[in-house]
């Protein structure tokens, strides 16, 4: 029976590391995400511990990652809501810039963003790039158009993702704008 244990334990931490590549924890390993998106590989992922995390610039996204809250470890939804990425004031920026990453895919799982911004897409701006997020709730997010995101020649993949309260300036796409885009 022990040695049941055992090895279900490690086919669990085998498939999270294959899964994920190498886990930067926020602020266990670095205080913000831009820290720690400079530091990590292509694959890796950057796990939010439950609470407000700030954020006071763009950040661009330089390769495929995933952005994950701990809900992908505890899958408790309640961590969701928990973990929460704002913006620290209205700024003229996405949250998150992505460019230039097809074929590869930036995910987005396990968290919740709020951002206000006089540019288009609020949270994620991305152009020619894959997306997927899953498990995220959007909360009075605001941007000139594509009030949550603004997509140009992007693929996303969108599943159990909450949108609450979001706007746009100009009325038009109050949670996302697609130029030439997919979902």
């Amino acid at each position: 029976m022990r040695i049941k244990a055992i090895l279900v334990v490690g086919l669990v931490l085998l498939k999270l590391s294959c899964s994920y590549g190498d886990m930067i924890r926020i602020p266990t390993d670095y205080q913000e995400i831009l820290e720690a998106v400079q530091y990590t590989d292509p694959g890796d992922t950057i796990l939010l511990e439950i609470g407000e995390h700030q954020v006071g610039e763009s950040i661009s996204i330089p390769h495929a990652l995933t952005i994950a809250g701990e809900y992908v470890l505890t899958h408790d939804t309640t961590d969701i809501s928990s973990t929460r990425i704002i913006s620290s004031e209205p700024q003229w920026w996405s949250i998150f810039t992505i460019e230039d990453l097809y074929p590869d895919t930036v995910r987005f799982t396990g968290f919740s963003m709020t951002a206000q911004t006089e540019d288009y897409g609020a949270c994620i701006e991305a152009e020619n790039s894959n997306l997927a997020v899953y498990h995220c709730i959007f909360r009075e997010c605001q941007g000139f158009q594509g009030g949550v995101m603004e997509l140009h020649d992007s693929y996303i993949g969108m599943y159990n993702t909450v949108f609450i309260g979001n706007s746009a300036i100009n009325a038009y796409s109050c949670i996302m704008a697609l130029g030439s885009s997919g979902t």
